[in-house]
């Protein structure tokens, strides 16, 4: 999600802009490995958010400045809507129908032993040299190799993302990026058209366009230019939008405001042209994740009351639309915002899940499992030394140190709602670590 807080703006849109950027029950991801599975577990949680226009809260009908929470009646209802009905699938022929010309693109096979997903496209108009494309001339005719990202990092603000994102462009095989997060899948971001022109496009060929410099490298390899510590054939592109996890909403606005279920998701595209994407995924506590949210805006009023204030009329609009709808109904509601289902059609040897908590404390054992599971070679011992060493990008320490942490009954409220999911999460993960009962 783009962060627009550079901007001054009025308490209203701040509070609007909070709150929408606010994914709120984080620690509730679908995480079911195979579609066989899919189609015959309930055990799947929906990640719901939360959020509140500045106007009030549309179809939701309670007196929020009035209300109470009942916080052990909230975590009873929870717990008994957790399960529901798995996601039905989407027909091929659906998912192709919601975005037609991903797959006039986009090859069903790519070339092979190749680690990145790439084909050859041929060339008919004069490229800006200045987006590093190489040629592969047959005959008579030109081609360019095409690429689609590697693997994808999904998550949600203030999780680590950008971090490893930075430290994974360190690594000699994976700095092939333009930009962290196109968000192109999500319809809601920017492209580059070239290496300096920005501009706000939806097409494919925009898209692949971001990976250019991947496409020439891997060219120069398989023209037979291999240098001595670095095989360009193993090079990798990364997409890090984090927003891919849940904001569906661009290609469903209309099913969503009569609160139904998008039928095709961002997963089932990416899993349609490239079955073998990987992806990872970073999932912090979601108490703090939400207030170093909150801290994040760096706006001179913020407060730990004024946070509690706004944790409140989220609880009590959650607690509204669950009282009446299902829990899947409200994770999907436009008037409340939603995060929709994720992982739902990938293997389990293809996700990998990193805890927020473990990659801050110990980034180089986290990472070193982030090269593993990307088959990328080890770094050199003077590689390692400025990728390991390197401090984490992003915090909020100085806000924290100004404002203090959250007050004890704002953290009490969040973590018994959340309680349910993450007890839901690491029982599906088979890892008490996810209770985050240390911190």
């Amino acid at each position: 999600m783009g962060l627009l807080f550079g901007w001054r703006i009025s308490k209203i849109r701040l509070f609007t802009i909070i709150l929408a950027l606010t994914i709120f029950i984080m620690g509730s991801y679908i995480l079911p490995w195979n579609k066989t599975e899919v189609l015959n577990t309930s055990l799947q949680l929906p990640p719901i958010a939360v959020a509140v226009r500045a106007e009030g809260a549309g179809n939701v009908q309670v007196p929020l400045e009035n209300s109470v929470i009942d916080l052990e009646v909230l975590v009873k209802l929870v717990s008994a809507k957790l399960e529901y009905a798995p996601r039905k699938l989407p027909e091929e022929a659906e998912i192709i129908e919601a975005e037609p010309e991903l797959f006039s693109v986009i090859p069903h096979q790519f070339l092979p032993n190749l680690l990145n997903p790439c084909w050859y496209e041929e060339s008919f108009e004069n490229v800006n040299s200045q987006q590093r494309i190489k040629f592969h001339q047959q005959g008579d005719k030109l081609f360019r190799l095409r690429c689609l990202p590697y693997v994808y990092i999904i998550g949600q603000p203030k999780c680590g993302t950008t971090d490893l994102f930075n430290r994974l462009q360190m690594h000699p095989e994976a700095n092939y990026n333009h930009i962290k997060e196109p968000k192109w899948w999500t319809k809601t971001g920017y492209v580059v058209n070239d290496v300096v022109n920005m501009v706000n496009n939806t097409r494919v060929q925009d898209y692949l366009d971001l990976y250019n410099w991947a496409g020439a490298n891997i060219q120069a390899g398989l023209n037979g230019r291999i240098e001595k510590d670095f095989n360009p054939l193993k090079g990798i592109a990364v997409d890090a939008s984090p927003s891919l996890m849940w904001d569906n909403r661009a290609r469903n606005v209309d099913k969503m405001r009569d609160g139904v279920e998008p039928m095709v998701l961002i997963e089932d595209l990416i899993h349609k042209v490239q079955p073998g994407a990987k992806i990872i995924a970073i999932i912090r506590e979601p108490t703090e994740r939400l207030y170093s949210s909150y801290l994040y805006t760096r706006e001179s009023f913020l407060s730990k009351e004024h946070f509690h204030s706004l944790v409140e009329r989220l609880v009590k609009l959650f607690q509204s639309c669950l009282s009446e709808k299902s829990l899947r109904f409200c994770a999907y509601n436009p008037d409340l915002m939603h995060s929709l289902d994720w992982l739902t059609v990938f293997p389990r040897e293809q996700i990998l899940i990193l805890r927020y908590e473990d990659y801050a404390t110990n980034a180089e054992v986290e990472l070193k499992k982030v090269f593993d599971f990307l088959r990328l070679d080890p770094l050199t011992l003077e590689q390692e030394k400025k990728v390991f060493k390197k401090k984490i990008y992003n915090t909020q320490e100085d806000q924290y140190e100004k404002i203090g942490p959250m007050l004890p009954t704002t953290k009490h409220l969040l973590r018994e709602l959340y309680r349910p999911f993450n007890n839901k999460l690491a029982s599906l993960l088979e890892n008490e670590a996810f209770l985050w009962n240390e911190t």
